[in-house]
């Protein structure tokens, strides 16, 4: 659950239980409060260290309001039901150009706070990880006791950037991913009403503007998503290679006051074989 602020008892036990962490991303300027696993309330599968993660309930997280736009997800879409037979684990993939660092966390907060008052998160302890597909998997018992499904799911990896903040989309599925083509969802979580959201692709280099689109009219505290089917405006498939997307948020003014704009540019690699290569893993 997305709050204001945190009450100030919470903060006083977070704070004698251990400290609180509070993270500035400098790209939104969106500022992270969260509280230790460790004062979660009593529960039936709490935030636990195993073997090759970290999983289980935690106190959701809190975002500080105001005039800020939240990247709460990339993933590639999956149009694979959830299957009617018993299976054990859940799995996600992805794609490196080049070996490197990732952090990864998988989170739901909506079904599970509303039997819970807590967010589901997942985190591998790897980070870091050879160029190419990479998989994880997990066993399914916890997000099948929340009805959790796939796409309630909510990714987001990033990894070092030099320029612009590098996200890599992830694929989550059950056993094998349905679709033939690549399409990106990326889900974003205004803070305040905005009036028109528009984002573009570019190819990284050279510098090539490949596809654009807009919302409008996008309300407060609600999540919004944004897609590209990885192809160009002429609906023609692009290359692989590293693509910026940029977002630009006018946000709706307060009476009196100007309107104002928020631009982020996010980097990522795009591998157009990705589906291809994947099955051909299996």
């Amino acid at each position: 659950m997305i709050r204001n602020s945190i009450p100030r008892s919470l903060q006083f036990a977070a704070a004698i239980t251990l400290i609180g962490v509070e993270f500035n991303f400098s790209s939104t300027n969106v500022f992270w409060s969260w509280v230790s696993p460790l004062y979660a309330q009593p529960s039936k599968y709490r935030y636990t260290r195993y073997q090759d993660r970290k999983e289980g309930l935690v106190k959701a997280k809190q975002l500080v309001a105001g005039e800020k736009l939240v990247l709460l997800s990339a993933a590639i879409e999956n149009n694979e039901p959830m299957p009617t037979t018993s299976f054990a684990q859940y799995h996600f993939a992805f794609c490196l150009q080049d070996t490197s660092t990732v952090k990864i966390v998988v989170r739901e907060f909506e079904k599970v706070y509303r039997q819970e008052e807590m967010e589901y998160r997942l985190e591998p302890l790897q980070n870091k990880y050879p160029a190419g597909t990479n998989q994880f998997s997990w066993p399914a018992e916890i997000p099948l006791y929340y009805k959790l499904t796939v796409n309630d799911l909510i990714p987001l990896a990033t990894a070092p950037g030099s320029e612009f903040d590098t996200i890599v989309p992830l694929l989550l599925f059950y056993a094998a991913p349905m679709n033939s083509e690549i399409s990106y969802r990326f889900c974003f979580f205004p803070l305040q009403t905005i009036s028109v959201l528009d984002y573009k692709i570019y190819r990284a280099k050279p510098l090539e503007l490949v596809y654009s689109a807009k919302l409008r009219e996008l309300r407060g505290e609600e999540k919004a998503y944004l897609r590209w089917p990885g192809k160009n405006q002429n609906n023609q498939p692009v290359n692989s290679g590293l693509y910026n997307l940029v977002v630009e948020a006018t946000f709706r003014p307060l009476p009196g006051a100007n309107a104002k704009k928020l631009t982020t540019t996010y980097q990522f690699y795009h591998d157009a074989e990705i589906m291809r290569n994947f099955r051909a893993r299996r």
